[in-house]
């Protein structure tokens, strides 16, 4: 579950204090996602930022973040 987290890219934030969406790709695609998303498997969005998305992922009981940068595109 862990692996399958970092596999996420933050493909795009569009960034609002209230109600921030980010678009995050996997290995199923592009998802739109807002806070408390969940993805198969138990990750959870628990927080976006105006650059990167907090994922969660709870292992044995104890809760683990693990944070996505978003991806600067190639020039």
């Amino acid at each position: 579950i862990i692996y399958e987290a970092n596999r996420k890219q933050v493909v795009g934030i569009v960034w609002d204090e209230i109600k921030p969406i980010a678009i995050i790709n996997d290995r199923t695609g592009d998802s739109v996602v807002t806070v408390g998303y969940r993805f198969e498997g138990g990750i959870v969005v628990k927080a976006i930022t105006p650059d990167s998305v907090i994922l969660t992922v709870s292992i044995e009981g104890e809760e683990l973040e693990i944070v996505r940068e978003l991806q600067e595109e190639d020039k």
